[in-house]
């Protein structure tokens, strides 16, 4: 709680990253990647519309449309922090995985042409 060791600490850490940041950089990839992975599969692994399982193609939506609402209301700019802020929650109900086509498609028309049929 010493505000002088916290900014000593603070230059420690600083002056680490920048003598290792190609080091830091993979570090973090790998850290947001493996955080993706465990939400994708927490909310089934695959697009709850068409079935599309590939990880590059899905993407978490929000089911009741709220999506930039809550993001505002979290604080979060980018799809990393939801998926954060979905572990730090254990991962509540509200939020399905979709392929970015059907995600798309649901925002742009309301529907997927997938859930018509």
């Amino acid at each position: 709680n010493d505000p002088v060791y916290l900014v000593k600490r603070r230059g420690i850490a600083t002056a680490y990253r920048a003598a290792n940041l190609e080091q830091e950089r993979s570090r973090e990839r790998e850290y947001r990647a493996r955080i993706r992975r465990e939400t994708i599969a927490a909310y089934g692994g695959k697009c709850a519309c068409c079935g599309e399982a590939t990880p590059e193609f899905l993407v978490i939506d929000h089911t009741n449309n709220d999506g930039a609402a809550h993001r505002k209301e979290i604080g979060a700019s980018g799809g990393g922090a939801i998926y954060r802020w979905l572990k730090k929650n254990s991962y509540p109900g509200g939020f399905q995985v979709l392929c970015h086509n059907c995600n798309m498609s649901k925002g742009f028309y309301g529907s997927c042409p997938h859930s018509e049929k």
